[in-house]
């Protein structure tokens, strides 16, 4: 940000003070657009953000509380997509269903039940039965919204099938190297990337 102020890129010192308190994917996402040179900030702002609240959250709710805390913000984002599309898309910007905080908890709250369910001694028994379901309704998902049938599904649901399907795949993965999840992760050219 001060390189970008130095070397006068644009807009950088219009929109300063969203770049300097993560806050601009709000903005953004109350324009409409992606600001030019500074689009890629949306994302560090939506991390800080949670990185703001979560540790709170981890600290003073109750540790039996943590997983279903968990799993209430990963159906945020989902029904914050589904609230634009119901309101005829007015509730936001276009932008805004993929960029703004609430809109991006899925991911981050699928993060978040890994992490709590890592720290735990042993899996809950309805883990493995969920987790099953998690990687059957995210291949669904993304091969409906492949099809293009329905922009309205695709807008909604899409990115909750994507962090489904990769929060399967990292727990998998840190459980066994074995199976498919371990296979795939042993490809030379997916360790390159």
């Amino acid at each position: 940000v001060i390189a970008s102020l130095i070397l006068g890129v644009k807009p950088a010192r219009e929109i300063v003070w969203w770049l300097l308190t993560y806050t601009l994917n709000v903005h953004m996402a109350s324009q409409g657009w992606l600001e030019p040179n500074f689009a890629h900030f949306w994302s560090l702002s939506v991390e800080e953000q949670f990185y703001v609240v979560w540790p709170w959250l981890m600290l003073f709710a109750p540790r039996r509380s943590l997983l279903a805390i968990a799993c209430a913000a990963t159906l945020v984002a989902p029904a914050y997509r589904l609230a634009y599309v119901l309101s005829g898309y007015t509730i936001t910007t276009g932008v805004g269903t993929f960029i703004s905080t609430p809109a991006c908890l899925d991911a981050l709250g699928a993060g978040a039940i890994l992490g709590i369910l890592s720290g735990r001694p042993e899996t809950p028994a309805w883990f493995a039965p969920a987790r099953r379901a998690a990687l059957a309704v995210a291949l669904a998902v993304e091969l409906i919204a492949a099809t293009g049938v329905s922009n309205d599904f695709s807008i909604v649901l899409f990115d909750t099938g994507q962090a489904l399907l990769f929060a399967w795949l990292i727990h998998a993965s840190a459980r066994t190297s074995r199976g498919v999840a371990g296979r795939l992760l042993r490809l030379r050219s997916l360790q390159y990337v």
